[in-house]
This record gives C-alpha cells, sequence and structure tokens, in this order.
C-alpha cells in the first residue's frame, strides 16, 4: 500500500512538472485573447474602460467584443488579479469598448464581454 502511494505522488509531481515544461518551452501558446465583433469603432481610453463583475448596466449598449486572459504566464507564473483586469481593460479600449462585463473567472482565466455605451456611439 506504502509503494502504490508512493507511486501516486511521484506521479503527480512529474505531471505537475511536466505542465510547467510545457508552459515554459511553448511562449507561443496563446495566453491572451481579444476578438472584436460587428461595426469597429475607434480606441478609447485604458483608464475609463471599466471592469462590471455583478450583472450588465442600466445604460443601453452594444456587445462590441469578447476579451480573455490567462491568469499563468508562459512561464507558470501567477498573474495577479488587478494585471488580468488591466490586460483586459487595454484589449477592451483598443477596440472601442467603454466597460467589460466579467462574463467567467476562475483559477485559470477571466473572459468577458467587451460593450459600448450607446451614449458613447456617434
Amino acid at each position: 500500500m506504502r509503494l502504490l502511494s508512493l507511486m501516486d505522488r511521484i506521479t503527480k509531481t512529474s505531471r505537475t512538472m511536466l505542465e510547467k515544461l510545457v508552459a515554459l518551452f511553448m511562449p507561443g501558446c496563446a495566453t491572451e485573447r481579444v476578438m472584436a465583433m460587428g461595426k469597429r469603432y475607434p480606441p478609447t481610453s485604458v483608464a475609463t474602460v471599466k471592469i462590471l463583475q455583478t450583472g450588465r448596466p442600466v445604460a443601453p449598449y452594444v456587445e462590441i467584443g469578447i476579451v480573455s486572459v490567462d491568469k499563468y504566464s508562459a512561464l507558470a507564473a501567477n498573474r495577479p488579479k488587478d494585471k488580468v483586469y488591466n490586460f483586459l481593460r487595454e484589449k477592451a479600449a483598443a477596440i472601442g469598448g467603454d466597460a467589460v462585463i466579467i462574463t467567467a473567472e476562475n483559477d485559470i482565466s477571466a473572459s468577458g464581454l467587451v460593450i459600448k455605451l450607446k451614449s458613447g456611439i456617434k
């Protein structure tokens, strides 16, 4: 029984090390994604893009894209939440977004819907 337990621990450790090595040697793998939808808008200021974690705004808006980021870098380092949200803001601003509605967030990644407030559409 002890041998089986030891083998199980070695297998788990090896698997974790292998996952980190794969992440290290695959820096080209996408950890950040943005997809614009529909009409194109001029970029907005990153400083003005809001992160909405609890629901949708009351003001009318249009959905203009989707953004996501992995919480781990290519070197398997955990990215702090503020850096993850800043990435979402940067990518949303680049496609003209006013806010990001967080649609999914877990230990691995965060993603959201980029919106443009109709009051800001010209």
